[in-house]
């Protein structure tokens, strides 16, 4: 199973908006895939989530996430005007789609075991997981890693989006 040719690919970079990232690419994938190709805010759903998740800081729970986007939904991202961008009164300029009412409402189902997830893929539907991060996950040369070792410690809380499953490499 193989949904990667639908997936919009995008670097976060520095900001924090890992768990809208994961949310974000699955909805879209989902959406391209059925045929109904849109670009979603990545910064706009983060921003909303922050105000649920009581953390203070950055960063955000991929619950605050999966429950902002279904309850208000994600906001359609406008290619004409960054979202970043300044007004001359220094303050972020409303979101042109938000003003135009254009959310995507998705739908999430918590899934119980890891062998819900290839059935789920062959569905045609990506999977949006919570994990520990560990730092020997950044020298990994392939891409691959390796479930980590019983004396590890994590070093951090990561969310992905999976897109594909093939049962001959065990991955």
């Amino acid at each position: 199973v193989d949904l990667s040719q639908w997936v919009r690919i995008r670097d976060v970079g520095p900001e924090p908006t890992i768990a809208a990232a994961a949310v974000v690419t699955a909805t879209e994938t989902l959406m391209k895939k059925r045929g109904t190709p849109l670009q979603l805010s990545i910064k706009q759903l983060y921003d909303r989530a922050k105000k649920h998740d009581e953390l203070s800081g950055q960063g955000t729970w991929l619950t605050a996430v999966v429950y902002v986007a279904e309850q208000f939904g994600i906001p359609v991202e406008c290619e004409q005007e960054p979202i970043g961008e300044k007004k001359e009164t220094g303050r972020r300029k409303n979101h042109p789609s938000v003003e135009a009412n254009q959310f995507v409402h998705p739908r999430f189902f918590r899934l119980r075991s890891l062998e819900e997830i290839p059935p789920q893929l062959r569905l045609g539907r990506p999977i949006v997981v919570g994990c520990k991060v560990y730092d020997y996950w950044v020298e990994a040369p392939s891409g691959e890693i390796s479930a980590p070792d019983a004396d590890k410690n994590p070093t951090g809380m990561m969310a992905i989006t999976i897109v594909g499953h093939n049962p001959d490499r065990g991955s």
